[in-house]
């Protein structure tokens, strides 16, 4: 009799541990899965690692961030970009996109855009930073007043052809070889979505055709006003 109890007891032991096994796998297998569906936003996000660990991630983020201090004339780091996204302020948008694109090969009349993007429901409020790429004024003389951002509303139709060009792989998806060179082509991106934050630079790399894309359709349809252009001269 006490042997088939303590047979019982072994059996039933087993079984406990089997019951933790088995629930333990599950937890680890439903932490695998995704929560919900995937998030519907206006550029997915790349599959690029974002990892510290790797040098080009730190000079890409690096250099966005004093991209960003140039064009604000601000030695601000920790209003930047790079450094605001996840802080989950009160009024941060869900979704936020820059570009500093445009050539430097332009000798009549060189160019350099600051974009930044933000979707609001059915429209995308943009701002775009135009700036010549010139030597700085020698010394003593008085440097000219910066200009302000101009700013607009559109419809998200009128930014698809962006969008589209934007969200080419060699752009948006390959991981960041950064490079010290320049082609002429100033070309970095960045995003913020939902605390989430990404950056590629694509200036002296394979990408060149499709930056190429991307600058001549954001020259084609942003309404920048043509003066502020010229006036980069």
């Amino acid at each position: 009799m006490r042997d088939s109890t303590s047979v019982v007891r072994i059996l039933l032991l087993v079984l406990a541990a089997g019951l933790l096994v088995w629930a333990g796998v599950a937890t680890l297998e439903s932490r695998k899965a995704p929560i919900g569906p995937a998030i519907d936003t206006w550029l997915p996000m790349p599959p690029v690692s974002m990892d510290a660990h790797e040098l080009p991630v730190r000079q890409v983020v690096l250099k966005a961030m004093t991209i960003e201090q140039d064009t604000n004339g601000r030695r601000e780091p920790f209003d930047t970009l790079a450094m605001r996204c996840g802080w989950g302020a009160q009024n941060e948008p869900a979704e936020q996109y820059a570009a500093f694109i445009g050539d430097w090969a332009l000798s009549e009349n060189p160019q350099a855009w600051r974009v930044k993007m933000i979707p609001q429901g059915s429209a995308m409020w943009v701002s775009v930073d135009t700036r010549a790429l010139m030597p700085p004024p020698p010394p003593g003389a008085k440097e000219p007043p910066r200009r302000a951002p101009v700013v607009f509303v559109l419809p998200m139709d009128r930014v698809a052809p962006i969008r589209d060009a934007w969200s080419a792989p060699q752009i948006w998806e390959q991981a960041t070889q950064v490079h010290g060179c320049t082609d002429g082509r100033p070309a970095l991106f960045e995003a913020c979505v939902h605390g989430k934050y990404v950056a590629t630079q694509r200036a002296c790399s394979e990408a060149g055709p499709q930056v190429d894309r991307l600058w001549a359709t954001m020259r084609r349809d942003l309404p920048v006003p043509p003066k502020l252009v010229e006036a980069a001269q």
